[in-house]
């Protein structure tokens, strides 16, 4: 009796290891065919510097403030200038 029940405790751990075998091998065909590759490194590394008129929020002196406005006063003025020269040379070019 006890050599029948040996013979089936190897053969159901037997059964077992094959079974594991073949989920474990399940799941690497899978992760063959359907997930995604991982994404390699970046080939460049973009910087964005910070803005030269990039002011902290707790700075509120009305001294800023009136910096803050002529050097916005003279930056539209720029890109106006800037949009005419441009629309100067589209409507020239057009005649």
């Amino acid at each position: 009796m006890r050599s029948m029940y040996s013979k089936a405790y190897e053969k159901g751990h037997v059964a077992l290891l094959r079974l594991r075998a073949e989920s474990i091998s399940d799941y690497e065909e899978l992760d063959k065919i359907y997930f995604y590759p991982q994404l390699s490194e970046p080939k460049y590394i973009c910087y964005i510097g910070k803005f030269k008129n990039d002011y902290s929020v707790n700075d509120n002196s009305s001294e800023t403030e009136k910096k803050n406005e002529e050097i916005n006063i003279n930056q539209l003025k720029e890109i106006n200038s800037k949009i005419n020269k441009l629309l100067d040379a589209i409507i020239t070019a057009d005649c």
